[in-house]
């Protein structure tokens, strides 16, 4: 269970795992972007950064579900803003 105003980052650089067995390419990586998926778009969200890091290999993509936070998780979002470059928001139409 999430609890309210708490998001989690679903998806580090390199896959949902990210990181896993030691392998720090994600990291590596020199332009990081960060997707923040509000609603239900979380699925979206992934494929999109699955296709992006697919198409150019020196792009990292970290996906954040945002569903549940309301409030605003600001520690979240610092921590996203501190590691990447570019920040992008999916929404519903709310």
């Amino acid at each position: 269970v999430i609890p309210i105003g708490k998001g989690r980052i679903i998806r580090r650089p390199g896959g949902v795992n990210g990181e896993t067995s030691g392998n720090r390419r994600g990291r590596e990586r020199k332009d990081r972007i960060a997707i923040l998926s509000f609603g239900t778009r979380l699925h979206e969200a992934l494929v999109a950064a699955n296709e992006v890091e697919e198409m150019d290999s020196s792009l990292g993509v970290t996906v954040a579900d945002a569903r549940f936070m309301k409030p605003l998780d600001v520690d979240l979002v610092r921590e996203l803003v501190d590691d990447n470059s570019i920040i992008i928001t999916v929404e519903e139409g709310s």
